[in-house]
């Protein structure tokens, strides 16, 4: 890309005629948008004196820094590689079979929510709805927070009605008492 002017200092009483305009401003103007042929390049300093174009990239990417400070793309299935996977449809991941897949662009999403228990064996059910919906349902797992007291104070966790928009946690207990408190899931989904 061309190199832009370093505009001088202007005093009181120097004359600035069309040369110093076209010069300093309009050529200015120009080198800047030099190489910026496509909607979406981006400008950025080379160095003091020389502007660069960074091209727009040409899948969904994540714009970051190279180790010598140059800005870059970087695709997101780079992020995330989910080379293969088995199942039984290529959009709902939640269906079993032996059918092997290789995914365009996985999401991985997760949380943490309370799930009020009632009853006696203790028992809840929680709807989760998920950030953003998957084009399919996905693959879901779930673990509890330990709630202390021994084996038989554990909590069993299952999901149900799962969909590309979410799930409902079920828990219980499998000793017959409601007084082990409330159970704190953490789940995560896999999917397109």
């Amino acid at each position: 890309m061309t190199d832009y002017f370093e505009i001088p200092l202007v005093f009181t009483g120097d004359w600035i005629d069309a040369a110093w305009i076209n010069q300093y401003l309009r050529d200015n103007f120009r080198a800047f948008k030099q190489g910026l042929a496509n909607a979406g390049d981006m400008p950025y300093a080379l160095d003091s004196n020389t502007i660069a174009a960074l091209s727009k990239p040409s899948v969904d990417s994540v714009l970051m820094n190279t180790s010598a400070g140059v800005p870059s793309y970087k695709a997101l299935t780079d992020f995330l590689a989910v080379v293969k996977r088995q199942g039984g449809h290529a959009d709902d991941w939640s269906s079993p079979g032996t059918t092997t897949y290789t995914p365009t662009l996985a999401k991985i999403q997760g949380g943490a929510i309370t799930v009020t228990m009632t009853g006696s064996p203790a028992y809840g059910t929680l709807a989760v709805t998920f950030p953003v919906a998957f084009s399919g349902a996905p693959i879901v797992q779930l673990t509890a927070k330990d709630t202390g007291g021994g084996q038989d104070r554990q909590p069993l966790l299952a999901y149900a009605s799962l969909t590309a928009s979410g799930f409902t946690i079920v828990a219980y207990y499998n000793a017959n008492s409601a007084s082990y408190g409330n159970v704190v899931v953490h789940w995560v989904a896999f999917g397109l």
